[in-house]
């Protein structure tokens, strides 16, 4: 770009390069070429306007780009500072969207975990259904096996059955007798006890203290008379030996 005093030196410039050419053409050639020289050095004093004009023209549009640019600085920062902060929210739901995703792949795999062991208990929930469809007909078939041999036999089976029933009966009364006398010989009272009482079967809701004074006795000597280190311990049917002072 050509500034004021360039432009006025060349001015000067071909004004003396036209100056000495008009010398040597009026003292070399005819009128004829003073003309063209002329009209050389119009041309090129127009052609030095129209550079100046154009010089104008592009100081003109630097300066306003100069001011478009700053204007886009201007507008530019803000833009540049909103986003930088979407771009740090983004980056905060990116992290919480990782979070989330391992946290759904531990669920996803812990729940195709269930599903294998459902498949498996399924599977052998279907085993025992026919399992147990067989078995249910085998005892079908045992069923009727055993209706037609009592069918058969019913009276024969039925005399055994009493007999057998008699003597279990017999059985069952001796063994009662034997552990009642255990019973008798285990709870001895202690020295300390009365000697006499009855036995008691603890019933529900019972307490060594409600059993004491419903049956005249002592805690401490149903205690000791059956060995009791943790009443809690007593179960419902329990047998226990409850001495009684005599009067």
């Amino acid at each position: 770009m050509l500034n004021n005093k360039t432009m006025r030196c060349l001015f000067v410039f071909i004004l003396n390069v036209c100056c000495l050419n008009l010398s040597w053409g009026v003292i070399q050639t005819p009128q004829r070429q003073l003309s063209a020289l002329t009209e050389e050095v119009y041309l090129l004093t127009q052609e030095v306007k129209r550079i100046g004009a154009e010089q104008e023209r592009v100081i003109a549009n630097n300066v306003q780009l100069q001011k478009s640019c700053l204007s886009l600085a201007t507008q530019v920062d803000p833009l540049n500072n909103t986003l930088q902060s979407k771009y740090a929210t983004l980056e905060t739901q990116y992290e919480d969207l990782q979070k989330n995703y391992l946290s759904l792949a531990t669920q996803i795999e812990a729940l195709s975990t269930l599903q294998s062991k459902n498949a498996t208990l399924e599977t052998q929930y279907e085993d025992f259904l026919k399992k147990y469809a067989e078995f249910e007909q085998r005892c079908i078939s045992s069923q009727d096996q055993v209706q037609q041999v009592c069918e058969r036999c019913q009276l024969k089976i039925l005399s055994q059955v009493n007999e057998r029933i008699q003597d279990l009966a017999q059985q069952m009364q001796e063994g009662f007798d034997k552990i009642i006398q255990m019973e008798q010989e285990t709870h001895t009272p202690v020295d300390h006890c009365p000697q006499t009482g009855i036995m008691y079967e603890i019933k529900s809701g019972d307490s060594l203290t409600s059993i004491a004074q419903k049956l005249n006795s002592r805690t401490e000597y149903i205690r000791a008379a059956n060995k009791i280190s943790d009443p809690k311990q007593l179960k419902v049917g329990d047998k226990i030996f409850i001495p009684q002072e005599t009067k």
